[in-house]
């Protein structure tokens, strides 16, 4: 009867944390003023992500090295002109990572500045790329299936409408980038005043990297562009969501979700808005699924309370006042009440990921008014397995044990981590698919029958690198 008790209140315990409301512990970095965007990647390969902002005022693109313990140092720029946006992947697979930053110079064509990284926190300017006009944004993936990084630009004349194209640029394998198809032309209106404005992603499940591209008319819808895999795209189809977009995946058919601002009744003094989710049905087409109330226009989707059900993260760059809610998943694409984080005026362009591997994902932010980034600690989610560090691609597991004896039904618990960080986990047995989750931990029960099993666990990086461990249980 105490052992019943005992557990009864373990199962009320831990049912109460992962409904708790998360607290964060602020921390951050000092860069310059007016900060455009960020991104996250080891730069440096000492196992902790580190944080790269653009600073429109500073002309720069600045890096924070993280320090351990939640503390960040700025410790270099490189003057940029005027950055726009900035991602980071291994461009010239030289085992370091890179830079890539969107010009948006007045009075001159736009184009991408490469700066190639010498792997311990300092980039030197290596080639740049040419674009039709200025890109406010673009996305990053393998679109051709050589283990290379492909570029897809949005690019806009802003003293014309704008007018704006959506082209695809091939890595010629050495770091540099060649002009390929021209997705999307002028004629159609995109939009483009926020960003979320192109995802990359395999929304249709054939291995293939797609691409979906914000319009700016619900007439017109979204547009998705599914992959041939050798990098070119079939037509357009549209798709029933239009504006800004970000990536998900709610209700755990392995389909990538979106989801997507929408703010109605501003003739009120303060106007009312929401995020809607759109189910993937597996074929690369979406419908409504939910609307949770919350103040903001950029998302995040990511595992807030470590329940292994993704969340929404929404930052208010100052339509409502500014600031960061977010609403926690019911696993079926529906979520629950909105919860106000914290009063940063300006916060723009979310990144979410565990910087102080600690197993809980934290959030990473910039200004859009002010300067500073910031990176707030998540404090109390619950933990499924701490990962391992972010210096190369690689998969962990916490339980059970190589080697161990375990029952016919058990739990695995795994983790993985990437300098640019993961994708998403898959976890396998004796050669056969068992779950995936897009994530960097997974906790999955399984029933296996009784003898010896290889148990492995596939991490993949944020564009499509592979790594994997396995171990090998006995059930009985």
């Amino acid at each position: 009867m105490r052992r019943i008790t005992f557990l009864l209140f373990a199962l009320v315990l831990s049912a109460a944390t992962l409904n708790a409301q998360i607290t964060f512990s602020g921390t951050g970095c000092p860069t310059s003023d007016n900060g455009t965007s960020q991104t996250t990647g080891d730069f440096n390969k000492d196992g902790k992500p580190d944080v790269a902002t653009t600073s429109e005022s500073g002309n720069t693109v600045e890096i924070c090295l993280n320090q351990g313990g939640g503390k960040f140092a700025k410790t270099s720029q490189n003057s940029v002109g005027t950055p726009e946006y900035v991602l980071t992947a291994d461009v010239n697979k030289d085992g370091n990572l890179d830079l890539i930053v969107a010009r948006a110079d007045s009075g001159v064509p736009g184009f991408l500045q490469i700066f190639n990284g010498a792997g311990d926190g300092t980039f030197t300017p290596g080639p740049s790329v040419t674009l039709s006009e200025r890109a406010n944004e673009f996305a990053l993936g393998d679109f051709n299936h050589d283990g290379y990084v492909d570029i897809v630009t949005h690019e806009c004349n802003f003293e014309n409408a704008p007018v704006c194209d959506v082209y695809v640029y091939l890595n010629d394998k050495t770091g540099n980038f060649t002009k390929g198809q021209h997705l999307l032309g002028p004629s159609e209106y995109t939009e483009s005043f926020l960003h979320n404005e192109l995802i990359v992603a395999d929304f249709n499940g054939d291995g293939k990297l797609d691409v979906a591209v914000a319009m700016s008319s619900i007439a017109t819808g979204n547009k998705m562009f599914l992959g041939n895999g050798n990098g070119t795209f079939a037509a357009p189809f549209t798709i029933t969501p239009f504006g800004a977009m970000a990536l998900g995946s709610f209700n755990h058919d392995n389909s990538l979700d979106l989801i997507v601002p929408k703010v109605v009744n501003c003739g009120q003094p303060q106007c009312t808005t929401y995020a809607a989710v759109y189910q993937n049905d597996g074929t690369g087409h979406f419908g409504l699924r939910s609307r949770t109330v919350m103040d903001g226009n950029q998302y995040v989707a990511t595992d807030l309370n470590g329940d292994g059900i993704q969340d929404i993260v929404s930052v208010d760059i100052g339509l409502n006042g500014g600031g960061i809610s977010y609403a926690l998943g019911h696993g079926d694409g529906t979520f629950g009440s909105a919860v106000f984080v914290g009063g940063q005026d300006t916060p723009r362009l979310p990144v979410a990921r565990d910087m102080n591997l600690d197993g809980r994902h934290d959030l990473v932010f910039t200004h859009l008014v002010g300067g500073g980034t910031n990176v707030d600690l998540n404090n109390n989610a619950a933990v499924i397995c701490t990962p391992p560090g972010s210096a190369s691609l690689g998969a962990k597991f916490c339980s059970p044990g190589s080697g161990a004896t375990v029952s016919k039904t058990f739990t695995v618990k795994a983790s993985g981590n990437a300098p640019t960080g993961l994708q998403r986990l898959e976890l396998w047995v004796d050669g056969h698919k068992r779950a995936e989750t897009f994530n960097d931990q997974i906790k999955s029960t399984i029933t296996v029958t009784v003898g010896s099993h290889k148990v492995t666990v596939v991490a993949v990086s944020l564009y499509g690198s592979i790594a994997n461990r396995s171990i090998t249980v006995h059930a009985q």
